[in-house]
């Protein structure tokens, strides 16, 4: 039924529904209705990009806070369990370690029956473009799942394992919140960690003339006081939190389970640059004179500079040290810190790849490395020396009959189309099974003595897709190297004057960047 329509008294504009006519103020709707009107003109006239931006952001936040209230629950929950548990040593025992267990038993078994490659994704949770695109790669498809169409870098149609896999993440971040850290047995959290360790004043000097008491329970505004105990020194506890991490941190990232491994590595460095900081202090207690100026130590820029240094080295990334000026809130320190991060990424991607990249290494996933050669050669390898100059073209002239050996004795997934074997200009791609598909519709119709040829299927309506990206048998391994990382592509076809010469696919060019790193002995 449609509606009725008429127009206001003593009004001469467009007619509106009785409904709306009739309705509770009907002035105060229509100017409502025109503010949101003109607010959706204003705000669209700058693209609809940074909405999605927006609500991106807002999600993540929102599953972060929610993260945070799960997992400060979980360790109250561990912590009242040991303290109500009694004063049995074997029962406290007990309490402290098959709490976290039991949940890394069911996150390591949910995460697993979600996605297998969860434990590669738990350990991207450093900030960088090193570990972005460590984390793409993981996230990422292997090889046969889904394959991008060829030359055209668009993305797998199959995203379950996007979801599924931060699903799994999350589950397992909240079911085993502490992370490795956790394993040394210590009244103190991560934040609290961080808090003590950046810490302005010398423990070793205000430890020297008085042994202060050491608490029964931490002590907010004393935190520090959990670094030292009586027995020992400030040196030797710092050494021995050192030693213990260290081969703690190495069992950690080589079981298999999901855990986070940037906020230990992070303290780890912490407590490096902590100790290096207490030794000066002791060895210049009224701080080092240059210039006329006195400079006294300050140990908790030493463990700053030494947590972005350590964490940086280890993910390969420059974006630490902003972190760690945000976890400060000051940047004082600025040039030193950034100093110390670009010194330890020089040295350690001179010598190995990233955390990131070695896990996913050590677990044979599809990995593209980075090519680390330097040298001025490295620029002169271009992609005629490694491409595929054999590949299966499939001309328009191309009888049908041929085109039947093509497709039965080969198992490619997708054929280059040209425009005639003699040209060899390539044209587009034909999907294997959309080809064999129609092939087998045109089969009943083919008659004795009538050649037939690809193009008629194709004018049939057998699809054909577009190559958007191609090669040049000129082009450098760096530049074809950036595209296969920055698009994630599987394979690109090599053109020289619009004609298919080869094809470059994702295992030649990992063979190829191997060979530069490590050249083959000559025979």
């Amino acid at each position: 039924m449609e509606e009725l329509v008429g127009l206001r008294e003593g009004s001469s504009g467009d007619p509106v529904t009785l409904q709306e006519l009739w309705g509770p103020c009907p002035r105060i709707r229509r100017g409502i209705r025109g503010g949101l009107e003109w607010l959706k003109q204003k705000l669209f006239r700058v693209g609809e990009d940074w909405y999605f931006l927006m609500a991106l952001g807002v999600l993540m936040a929102l599953i972060s806070y929610a993260m945070n209230f799960a997992i400060g629950r979980v360790v109250r929950a561990h912590k009242w369990l040991y303290r109500e548990i009694g004063d049995s040593h074997l029962l406290r025992y007990l309490s402290w370690t098959v709490y976290p267990v039991a949940l890394v038993s069911f996150s390591s078994g949910f995460s697993q029956s979600i996605t297998p490659f969860s434990g590669v994704l738990a350990l991207e949770s450093a900030p960088g473009w090193g570990a972005c695109s460590c984390l793409r790669r993981a996230l990422s498809p292997p090889m046969g799942w889904g394959k991008r169409r060829a030359g055209t870098g668009a993305p797998p149609t199959n995203s379950k394992p996007l979801y599924s896999a931060l699903a799994a993440l999350v589950l397992a971040s909240i079911t085993y919140p502490p992370g490795v850290g956790r394993f040394i047995a210590s009244r103190l959290s991560m934040s609290e960690h961080l808090d003590s360790l950046f810490d302005n004043n010398s423990w070793a000097l205000t430890t020297r003339n008085s042994s202060p008491p050491w608490p029964e329970e931490p002590d907010p505004q004393n935190l520090w006081l959990e670094w030292y105990h009586p027995p020992f020194t400030i040196f030797g506890t710092l050494a021995f939190f050192l030693v213990m991490k260290f081969w703690m941190l190495i069992l950690a990232t080589t079981i298999p389970m999901p855990a986070g491994y940037f906020m230990p590595i992070f303290i780890f460095g912490a407590a490096t640059g902590r100790l290096l900081g207490e030794a000066l202090s002791v060895a210049f207690p009224e701080g080092i004179v240059a210039g006329g100026v006195t400079n006294p130590i300050v140990p908790g820029a030493y463990a700053l500079a030494g947590a972005a240094a350590f964490s940086g080295a280890v993910t390969h990334s420059i974006s630490t040290a902003l972190l760690a000026f945000e976890l400060t809130g000051q940047i004082v320190h600025s040039l030193p810190v950034l100093m110390a991060v670009l010194a330890a990424n020089a040295i350690a991607q001179s010598c190995q790849p990233s955390f990131y990249d070695g896990t996913i290494i050590v677990k044979k996933l599809p990995y593209l490395p980075w090519i680390r050669g330097r040298k001025i050669g490295s620029h002169r390898v271009t992609v005629e020396h490694f491409m595929n100059c054999t590949i299966t073209t499939l001309a328009k002239d191309t009888p049908l009959e041929e085109v039947v050996k093509v497709v039965t004795s080969t198992d490619l997934a997708e054929y280059p189309l040209v425009e005639s074997t003699e040209s060899q200009i390539l044209l587009g791609i034909v999907r294997r099974a959309q080809l064999v598909q129609a092939l087998q519709a045109e089969s009943p119709s083919w008659a004795p003595g009538h050649q037939r040829c690809l193009q008629d299927v194709l004018a049939g309506g057998c699809p054909t897709e577009p190559v958007t990206l191609q090669l040049s048998p000129e082009t450098s391994l760096h530049q074809a190297h950036h595209l296969f990382e920055l698009l994630n592509l599987q394979l690109l076809f090599v053109t020289s004057r619009g004609r298919a010469v080869g094809s470059v696919s994702w295992a030649e060019m990992k063979k190829a960047i191997s060979n530069l790193t490590n050249p083959p002995a000559p025979k």
